[in-house]
């Protein structure tokens, strides 16, 4: 009797071993602000990679950073634990997979800043980062390196009177025409020496909407018109 329960339990594991994987993985707390596209984007990933999320959508993120002792230096846009581990930023879900595996003396993961090229941030080029296995002490070692594909190299705005614009590249989210509005995962804005993520933009002139459709890739001038961030001209990429 008793040889014939194992049995059935091996026979019930080999039938359903996807089931038992995603049962292992413990859920994890993300801390965001509720207007970062890019950090939606990632919880979207974890979520794909078979994680249960539990997103807070906060005031200040970074005052979670420092709750669960992020160096400052390390630092992103969003901050999340799991199984008693931090993980900062835009850390691949195969990476904190591993971690929960292996379980190091850490005080979690993180990928500084918001790479182009990592989870949540794709677009049209990536760049190379690496994930880093850092300590409550600040001490960090490389834990994954991903290396870069494509030209991360901006092109000058031909039309920018003031030499000081560049033409920046994305992938045009949505289209509110109503409101005026336009929401694009870009690269970084060099005028604006502000990283890439996905952002919600006002346009200069209504007839800049008519140009362009959700999914399509462009490349556009941004700057800041009365403190607002503002699309000044957007070309689409043929």
């Amino acid at each position: 009797m008793k040889r014939r329960t194992v049995l059935q339990g091996a026979v019930l594991a080999l039938l359903c071993p996807a089931d038992a994987v995603h049962a292992a993985l413990p859920a994890i707390d993300v801390y965001k602000s509720a207007s970062c596209g890019c950090c939606h984007d990632w919880v979207e990933h974890l979520q794909s990679n078979g994680f249960t999320v539990k997103v807070h959508d906060v005031a200040n993120p970074s005052a979670y950073r420092a709750k669960f002792g992020v160096p400052h230096a390390l630092g992103s846009c969003h901050t999340a634990v799991i199984d008693g581990y931090a993980i900062e930023g835009h850390v691949p879900a195969r990476e904190i997979k591993q971690l929960l595996a292996e379980r190091p003396k850490a005080k979690g993961l993180a990928v500084p800043s918001m790479p182009l090229g990592s989870p949540g941030m794709e677009g049209l080029h990536s760049e190379p980062y690496d994930v880093l296995l850092f300590q409550a002490d600040g001490r960090h070692a490389v834990y994954q390196h991903y290396a870069a594909s494509g030209s991360n190299q901006m092109s000058p705005s031909a039309g920018a009177a003031d030499g000081k614009r560049v033409m920046s590249e994305g992938e045009v989210k949505k289209v509110d025409k109503g409101a005026g509005k336009i929401t694009i995962k870009h690269g970084p804005l060099l005028n604006l020496d502000m990283p890439g993520m996905t952002m919600v933009f006002r346009v200069s002139k209504a007839a800049l909407l008519d140009q362009v459709k959700s999914g399509d890739k462009i490349k556009f001038v941004a700057d800041k018109t009365d403190g607002t961030l503002t699309i000044l001209h957007i070309e689409p990429v043929k």
